[in-house]
């Protein structure tokens, strides 16, 4: 009798007319908060209202060239090295030699 003799008559209703009151009133105001929070919807832009793309500095382009240059070489030089130990362990199979151990192969 201590918790249903503290509240009001109808204290249930209320709870539930609070709590659809609450959704309504996320459901009304959620859609402009987000947008307030992340903007307009975006629009169909045409290609003349975009800005045309910037050209990297002279000094930019040089260096990412030479970054370029730098990893085919490396790329081209761990495919050489693959290959190597794939031919190795083609013509190890042939001669029926057993596979090295375990400790004395190395990546």
């Amino acid at each position: 009798m201590g918790m249903r003799a503290k509240t009001a008559l109808g204290g249930d209703s209320m709870k539930t007319i609070r709590t659809l009151a609450l959704i309504l009133a996320v459901g009304v105001a959620g859609p402009p908060l987000v947008q307030a929070q992340a903007g307009p919807p975006p629009t169909q832009e045409r290609p003349m209202d975009r800005p045309m793309k910037r050209e990297l500095p002279p000094e930019a382009q040089e260096l990412l060239k030479r970054q370029r240059e730098e990893m085919r070489a490396l790329r081209k030089k761990h495919m050489q090295e693959r290959r190597a130990l794939r031919q190795k362990l083609h013509q190890e199979r042939q001669q029926g030699l057993p596979p090295a151990s375990p400790e004395k192969q190395s990546l």
